[in-house]
């Protein structure tokens, strides 16, 4: 179903142009074909074994089995993680693989580590809104939320990536970054790491990535030595109370969206701004049984709605 709330031809036009989802939409991958495969065996993985960190992303997250192996098994067994990372996943199809599966733990994990966003960088090369990939590693986290009520999100930055400070896309990762550092979600923990990658020019450290985007092993002691404490932290329960999600009746239907347009496609709505203000928050609510919805609130006032 695709409702046209406030029609403005010329933008639904070019948005309708660029065939692009929703960032919010739940995509499957149909190839490669090994993706089906390694996203059932972690489920089962999950299925079967205690979970108390979980690790979801793309290949960098995937990795950690490669790479990054004997750091995962030195630095992480008595937490007893798992990895709910494919390679090359979107928003779009890491929101599919948690709303699709229900991440059927057999323990509910205490914290959650979300690392996601730069294939969208690449696939669109830098053309995909900021505002709309940060929109889809919000809602990837407010899944989570919903889905494990009493876990908290430590929420990642999206790692740096390119031959140095000047690399388009890691300048367009900068900005989505930027959108994030400023949004407050319940349970939630916003933590970029960049820093810890990079030299006092900017350019990633001597021998922790083979490709200026995946890294070494060299790279995920970085990485591990950098989230250990937040983990330490979780299993120990020194966090701050869990607050759940707040659920509550939706806003009027006539809410303001910048100087924007409101409309859906693809059953998944968003709102598409003329202008490109940076989140303030997010907060959540359900309609029905079924429906969700999401609300980002920009600077002076306006909203935009996310319906699922």
């Amino acid at each position: 179903m695709k409702i046209l709330h406030i029609l403005s031809f010329s933008l639904l036009a070019s948005l309708l142009s660029t065939a692009a989802p929703s960032p919010l939409t739940p995509l499957p991958r149909e190839q490669p074909q090994w993706w089906r495969k390694q996203y059932e065996q972690q489920v089962e993985q999950i299925k079967n074994n205690p979970c108390g960190v979980l690790f979801l992303g793309d290949s960098i997250t995937d990795y950690w089995k490669r790479e990054g192996k004997p750091i995962w098994e030195k630095a992480f067994s008595p937490y007893h993680p798992c990895n709910f990372g494919i390679s090359g996943d979107q928003t779009t199809n890491l929101i599919y693989r948690i709303t699709d599966s229900g991440i059927p733990a057999q323990t509910d994990p205490k914290l959650c580590i979300v690392m996601i966003g730069t294939n969208n960088t690449g696939y669109f090369k830098g053309g995909e809104a900021p505002e709309k990939t940060a929109m889809g590693i919000l809602g990837t986290v407010e899944h989570l939320l919903v889905r494990f009520p009493d876990t908290h999100v430590l929420l990642l930055g999206i790692f740096p990536r390119g031959t140095g400070p000047q690399d388009k896309l890691r300048q367009h990762n900068d900005r989505i970054n930027a959108i994030l550092a400023q949004c407050k979600l319940p349970r939630t923990t916003y933590a970029n790491i960049n820093r810890r990658f990079l030299d006092s020019s900017g350019k990633l450290l001597p021998g922790i990535s083979r490709d200026n985007l995946h890294f070494t092993e060299k790279g995920y002691a970085i990485w591990a030595d950098a989230v250990l404490p937040y983990i330490k932290k979780t299993a120990n329960s020194i966090l701050s109370h869990p607050q759940r999600m707040t659920v509550g009746m939706p806003p009027s239907a006539s809410h303001a969206c910048g100087s924007g347009t409101y409309l859906s496609i693809n059953d998944e709505a968003y709102a598409a701004t003329t202008v490109q203000p940076s989140f303030l928050k997010l907060r959540s609510w359900s309609l029905k049984s079924t429906a969700h919805v999401h609300q980002f609130i920009f600077p002076g006032g306006s909203a935009l709605n996310a319906y699922e």
